[in-house]
Formats: structure tokens, sequence, C-alpha cells
């Protein structure tokens, strides 16, 4: 495939030199839900209707989220529930890359969703079992970023967001910067909370490339 890129005018996207509409299906928990046989006929079926884009939360939702015996996780668990950020899950992560693969093969771009609302502390949707300490991202989206860029994926730095305070911004601008240091020809946006706008300071970020409503 050829990465989706900025059209010169820098009002609309571009693939393999032709205009590109991005016609995008969500199916955000698909990562922890969804196993390697289901993913066949979920992108046989997609790529049927047209859809040339698929939106996936990397990390699983915790505030909006039906559990199951089944699902996987991304970390270890402490005994008290929270997330162990040091230690990942490679079953799930090789599930990630499985699907990236497969969603590569039929010629569809996935926009993945780094960093969910309630991985960030002081937000409307942050949990104290899911806080990202700011000292863990680099180590966790410099892999994730460096495994999966060979794929060709959009990213959207944040999901649901709202800036309540800098250390939202704070966030935000570090997983964006992560992300151009690790895979420059990669998009990055945002997926803001309703009625939401980004800062005038990530607006004016080099790393911020497109705006999305």
């Amino acid at each position: 495939m050829s990465r989706i890129m900025i059209s010169d005018s820098k009002d609309y996207l571009i693939k393999n030199g032709k205009p590109f509409f991005y016609l995008g299906d969500t199916i955000w928990m698909a990562f922890w839900k969804l196993r390697i046989k289901e993913w066949d006929e979920y992108f046989y079926y997609r790529k049927t209707q047209g859809f040339n884009v698929l939106q996936i939360r990397l990390l699983p939702l915790c505030h909006d989220n039906s559990y199951s015996e089944e699902d996987l996780f991304p970390f270890a668990k402490r005994e008290d529930g929270t997330y162990d950020f040091n230690k990942y899950d490679e079953e799930y992560f090789n599930n990630v890359e499985v699907s990236l693969e497969k969603a590569y093969e039929y010629g569809i771009t996935v926009c993945l969703h780094l960093l969910w609302v309630n991985y960030i502390p002081n937000t409307w949707a942050s949990s104290k079992k899911t806080s990202l300490p700011y000292d863990s991202m680099e180590p966790l989206y410099t892999y994730i970023i460096n495994s999966y860029k060979k794929y060709e994926p959009i990213y959207a730095a944040s999901s649901d967001i709202r800036f309540e305070c800098q250390k939202v911004i704070n966030y935000c601008l570090k997983v964006m910067k992560i992300v151009k240091l690790n895979d420059p020809e990669g998009l990055c946006t945002l997926h803001l909370a309703p009625n939401e706008d980004p800062p005038q300071v990530i607006l004016s970020s080099p790393y911020y490339d497109f705006y999305t409503f």
C-alpha cells in the first residue's frame, strides 16, 4: 500500500497521488475482543462495503465496556487490579499485529487510537486502575510505533479527549512527538470529545497533521 498523505493545499488527503475519501468504520474494542479466526470474515465484509479505514483503540476501554473471561489485556495486572505498564502481554500485542497485517493485506488503513481518555490522569474518564504514568509513555509508545509502522497506519494520539488541564495537553503532545520521532511519515491527529477543540499549543504543533471533527 501507499501511505495516506496531506495534499499540498493542506485541505484534503491523498493516496497514490489521488484524492482519498476517508470512509472509516469504528471497531473500537477489536484488539481485546476479537481473535484471529474472526478477522478474515470482518475484513472481507467491510472491504465489500467500501470501507477503506478502520478506527480501533489500541488499549482497552474501561469506562464503557462489558467484560468477558475471554478478553485479552495489554499489561500484567497487580493484586489491586491496576495495570503494570512495564510488563506487556505478548498475546495481546501479537493479536494487534495479526489484525494490522490482515487489514494491510486487504488494502485497508487502520487508524490506531493510541491513548484513550481513561489512561490520562485528571480527565473526565480517568481511572486510578488505568492511569498511565508519564514516564512510562516513551518506552510503551516507542515499542508500539516501531512494531506496527510497517503496516502504514494513521495515528490518533488521543481519544474522546477534553483539555481540562495542562497535564492533558502534555500527554497528548508527548504521544504525538513519539509518533513523529519513530514514524515521521505517519499522519497524526486527535480524536476529540464532542464540542471540543485543541488549544493553540497543539494546533501549532509540528506533530499535529490534520484536524478531525
